[in-house]
């Protein structure tokens, strides 16, 4: 389960308490270090002088854009100051990245930077064309910064798609206002080869491209980015993928990449390239995704490049080659395979592919994971890149910039690599926004400052990211639907019950099951297929008003060739929303029910391409009711468990002011954060809680303090109390949670009851039932006789386990990766029923030998484990459900006479339970018993 923590409002404070002024506390990224002078602000409107000995251009731009002359003979004064070190600043190698290192120390006529190079003059002007906006003066402040990792990028995959070269200038100058550092600009695909080549103009002829023919760029405009980029502090890192990825260049030159003849012309290109590219340190060659058959080849482009002066990076890993066994200068990690190779700098891109990303729950992903495991760079961890890749075509460069989310994308990872940290890599972290807690208030801290600056600077750029800290649910626990889409549950029928578990969660996107699901965790990890949640809010609005809803159910990879939904349905899993009891229903798809190949343009399958539906809110609280079907989604690979929502205005430009989420309806934070936490409390206990159920937890672990404690402050939910008040109800209460939840499994869980026959099944896989089969163990489909056991209690607390059908016994005495057997005898040693991973589910284990259900693949069969401990695996997960079968007792039957105030779990000769005994047959605690 989730924890609450107490919500606290954001404070910025420095040293001494006083609370930050607003433009230093609208920073983006945040500086490390700073106080207030007790002196005059800084007037920019006026006559100033620049003592610059780097003659930094930006700094005299930033000036005289907020409004200051230059003049020499002024008496305000920017100076300049190259010194050796910045006191307290951190910096680490990274070969042609120079420290970025700077202080700016504000007083009324002065205006001081110091940096211990021009590098970090340019970014100290950064910082001061932020302070600058929409000010006349700027702050009497001191303040010192420093970034936590070198590299801090962003890359464009233009050989697929094609941005102009004034758009690519223009987010130069927008993201390095915000410390944005690198471009990485892969200029060569399959579908189309970007960069002119003066020996080989056929490589940008439009007959070699296959998608947007004829858009090239010409080595003028590229030296025009370069130079533009150098003014700014951002270096481009120009990428020739070989040999992988090189079909426009075989379309066009009629030879492979790793023939001599190939060879020959690659090194011709390289000379162009580093020619025009001179500022840039470092070229890319790929290299990756094609199996390298010439072992010359790396060699022989390493050696061209270092021969021009250039040093090299490839992608990492490269498909049957050792990196190490190559002179390569940094390396580029991607998926789950690239890993730090020792010696040389590396760069994490490994969980940065926007193009698989939604909206709103992956760039919570990205703030909140660290680089590389690692708190701030090393020689080793040069920083991070995300990553654009359009394998699918979308309809123009606006659309590559909104559907990817490129703008908040970004800034999130530069600003995790400016300021460090991260609790968590992504691995284990996730992309699940915490409800309360220091990880909460970074984030929302960000979208705060990040929101300032897209109605600011960013306010011409396509950005479908809008305020979603203040978007609550909770969701239910998953029900198995059996694969049935339309199956319905309890939480259909009202959302006040809590014979289910939920769980409280925060956000406008919410992963269930990440799209990476094994190795990225969503709410449910790597959930199984065929199960069903629900969640739930509720809307306050302080006027009847109509809204826009944004509104998915699965976010269109723009590297995918996904069927789009069909008409009148949100996805291909059969997700439904409901608004006040009426069912929404999505307007129509562009491409409804098309496969989509790659060359046809992405649409409003994706929400960020279409409007908002619009929707009704009616003054007060408005109910919203979602259902998440995660089965098989035909024409789907990345099959998304997710949904988005959040009602901006009817243009989706920005969230609607004034509204409340709240599922307990409650008008303010405190009480809602109570509110959610009784609800949880209670789904926990009755979840667990479970008399006489094996896998569940007898009523001896039950702490009436807690359940009296949601009683009593359920009653003051409707009150107007104190925040102090309700902030001590909140912890007292998550103490009481606390204390459950680490002592509720003290006594272990409910034990097979003597004389009883179960049935043993893995819900899990398959939903096989462990079944006697000619003297071993398989998993049937259907429940028998034969899938009948009674656990005999052993003199050593063990069980022997013996079958309804056969009397045959469960012998401990597997292989490893074998078929467990039966045996005519009780084995030597006995078995124990312990807590699986979750209520409800038991492993069997004999402490070396345990249940394991297979799969189709191997017929079904239960095998040994090996380890015996395994809490995880869906197939040593099991189920107990009790039979109504029984067998004679010393020849006699047992019949108990009782009478219907009896207390204890009663069933039916079906097994079934039920709260009172009927008149005739029950069975109680294993034994028939007569009710009269």
């Amino acid at each position: 389960m989730n924890k609450l923590f107490v919500f606290a409002a954001v404070l910025c404070c420095v040293a001494g308490g006083a609370e930050l002024k607003a433009s230093v506390n609208h920073l983006l990224p945040p500086v490390k270090m700073m106080a207030y002078k007790d002196c005059a602000e800084f007037s920019l409107k006026r006559a100033i002088k620049i003592d610059d000995s780097t003659d930094t251009e930006l700094l005299r731009h930033v000036l005289t854009e907020a409004g200051a002359t230059i003049d020499n003979g002024a008496e305000a004064t920017v100076r300049v100051k190259l010194v050796n070190s910045i006191e307290g600043a951190f910096n680490h190698n990274l070969a042609d990245y120079p420290d970025e290192a700077y202080s700016i120390d504000v007083a009324e006529n002065v205006l001081e930077i110091r940096a211990t190079t021009p590098m970090g003059v340019i970014r100290a002007s950064q910082t001061l064309a932020q302070l600058a906006i929409d000010c006349d003066a700027i702050d009497s402040v001191w303040l010192t910064d420093w970034p936590a990792f070198k590299l801090r990028g962003y890359m464009h995959d233009v050989g697929r798609s094609f941005i102009t070269a004034d758009e690519l200038k223009k987010q130069i100058r927008l993201l390095s206002a915000f410390k944005v550092n690198t471009f990485h600009w892969h200029l060569t695909e399959n579908q189309a080869w970007r960069f002119e080549v003066m020996a080989y103009p056929e490589l940008t002829s439009a007959e070699s491209m296959t998608r947007f023919a004829g858009n090239y760029y010409t080595q003028q405009e590229c030296r025009e980015v370069m130079a533009e980029a150098r003014k700014y502090g951002v270096t481009v890192i120009p990428e020739i993928d070989m040999p992988g990825h090189s079909e426009a260049f075989e379309r066009a030159m009629g030879c492979t990449m790793q023939s001599d003849q190939g060879k020959q012309i690659l090194q011709t290109v390289l000379e162009e390239v580093a020619d025009v590219f001179a500022d840039s340190p470092y070229i890319h060659i790929g290299a990756d995704e094609k199996t390298i058959t010439d072992n010359t080849f790396l060699d022989t482009m390493i050696n061209k490049l270092h021969g021009l002066g250039k040093k090299v990076v490839c992608w990492n890993p490269i498909k049957g080659v050792a990196i190490a066994n190559h002179n390569f200068d940094m390396t580029q990690m991607w998926s789950t395979a690239g890993s730090k190779v020792a010696g040389v700098p590396n760069i994490d891109c490994r969980y940065n592919y926007i193009n698989h990303f939604d909206v709103f729950a992956d760039v919570v992903g990205i703030y909140k994971s660290s680089i590389y495991y690692q708190q701030t760079g090393t020689d080793e961890v040069a920083g991070t890149i995300t990553a654009v890749w359009n394998d699918r075509k979308t309809p123009g460069q606006a659309d590559i910039i909104n559907q990817n989310n490129f703008y908040a994308c970004v800034l999130a990872s530069a600003e995790r690599a400016w300021v460090g940290g991260g609790k968590q890599y992504i691995e284990q972290g996730g992309t699940m926004l915490p409800v309360s807690g220091e990880e909460f208030e970074e984030f929302a801290d960000w979208e705060r400052r990040f929101l300032l600056h897209k109605d600011g600077v960013l306010k011409d750029e396509p950005i479908p990211y809008v305020k979603q800290t203040n978007v609550r649910w909770l969701v239910t626990e998953m029900f198995d639907n059996e694969g049935n889409a339309s199956a319905s549950f309890a939480p259909e029928n009202g959302t006040d019950n809590v014979s289910w578990e939920v769980t409280p969660v925060c956000g406008a996107g919410i992963y269930l099951r990440h799209t990476w699901g094994g190795t990225v965790p969503g709410l449910y990890g790597n959930a199984p297929i065929n199960r069903t949640a629900y969640a739930y809010t509720s809307v306050y609005s302080p006027v009847d008003q109509v809204v826009g809803a944004q509104i998915e159910f699965q976010n269109y990879g723009r590297s995918e060739k996904d069927t789009a939904p069909d008409q009148g349905k949100w996805d291909r899993k059969g997700s439904r929303i409901w608004l006040n009891g009426e069912e929404l229903l999505p307007d129509s798809w562009d491409n409804s029910g098309k496969s989509i190949n790659n060359e046809v343009d992405l649409l409003n399958e994706n929400f960020t391409a279409r409007r908002p539906l619009k929707v009704s809110l009616k003054q007060g609280w408005n109910k919203v009711m979602i259902k998440l079907p995660y089965v098989n989604a035909p024409g789907v690979r990345l099959n998304k468990w997710m949904w988005t929502f959040v009602l901006t205005d009817t243009e989706g430009r920005n969230a609607v002011d004034g509204l409340i989420y709240s599922p307990s309806e409650c008008m303010d934070e405190e009480s809602e954060t109570l509110a959610s936490l009784i609800l949880m409390a209670r789904s926990r206990v009755n979840s667990l809680i479970r008399e006489g159920e094996v896998g569940y937890y007898p009523s001896s672990t039950y702490d009436v303090a807690l359940m009296q404690a949601c009683d009593e402050y359920e009653q003051t939910l409707s009150e107007q109390i104190a925040s102090e008040l309700r902030l001590e109800q909140i912890a007292e209460l998550q103490r009481l949670l606390d204390e459950f939840n680490a002592h509720y499994s003290d006594n272990g869980v409910v034990q097979p009851a003597e004389n009883v026959y179960y049935y043993m099944s893995t819900p899990l896989r398959n939903n096989r039932y462990a079944t006697a089969d000619e003297g071993k163990l398989h998993g049937q489909a259907a429940a028998s006789e034969a899938a009948a056991w009674v656990f005999d209690r052993r003199s050593d607390g063990t069980y022997d386990i013996k079958n309804f059908a056969t009397e045959e016994f469960i012998a401990t005495t597997a292989g490893h990766n074998t078929q467990i057997t039966l045996s005519n005898g009780a084995p030597a040693a006995g078995w124990s029923v312990k807590a699986a991973d979750e209520a409800g589910y038991v492993i069997i284990t004999s402490g070396s030998v345990q249940l394991n259900q297979t799969n189709a693949s191997l017929g079904y069969k239960v095998y040994n484990w090996g380890s015996g401990t395994n809490i995880t695996d869906t197939g040593c997960k099991y189920v107990f459900t009790r039979t109504s079968l029984s067998k004679p007792q010393g020849g006699v039957e047992s019949v108990v006479v009782a009478d219907s105030s009896d207390n204890d779990r009663i069933y039916d000769l079906q097994g079934r339970r039920i709260n009172e005994p009927a008149r005739g047959i029950n069975i109680v605690n294993g034994n028939k018993v007569l009710v009269q």
